[in-house]
């Protein structure tokens, strides 16, 4: 993980709360997507006591899957490569090019960029995650 990866997770993460209550759409690499509601934002480990060198805490962001309630986060590490919110994708993308109406979408104060439109593809929840986690192992 580098900054730039904590930088667009700060941004995904000042999105989702602006825009709690909206619905997401998220797809990995293998192009699986899931439709899902904001849960909740907490703090996680990376497993190790705090007294063990190397111990991490961070920001977990949870979403809820529309098509069966199962639970599924995302954090720093675990990224998915795209994001919609209510069938616009949301730009947390790092560059030396990101505008002012990237910005202020992000912090709800502008319309969201335009995106590709919606999706209504669908994927079990537990396999999404498994297979953003598997793009940073």
């Amino acid at each position: 993980m580098n900054n730039t990866d904590q930088e667009r997770f700060n941004r995904l993460l000042a999105y989702v709360r602006a825009h709690s209550n909206s619905k997401y759409t998220f797809i990995d690499e293998k192009k699986k997507a899931v439709d899902s509601v904001f849960d909740a934002v907490y703090e996680s480990d990376n497993g190790l006591e705090e007294y063990e060198d190397g111990y991490e805490s961070y920001q977990c962001i949870s979403f809820k899957a529309i098509s069966d309630g199962m639970l599924f986060e995302i954090d720093k590490y675990h990224i998915p490569m795209k994001a919609f919110c209510d069938g616009k994708e949301i730009n947390y993308e790092i560059s030396d090019h990101t505008d002012k109406k990237d910005i202020m979408a992000i912090k709800g104060e502008g319309d969201i960029p335009d995106s590709f439109g919606s999706l209504s593809l669908s994927v079990d929840p537990l396999e999404f995650q498994r297979s953003v986690r598997e793009e940073w192992e």
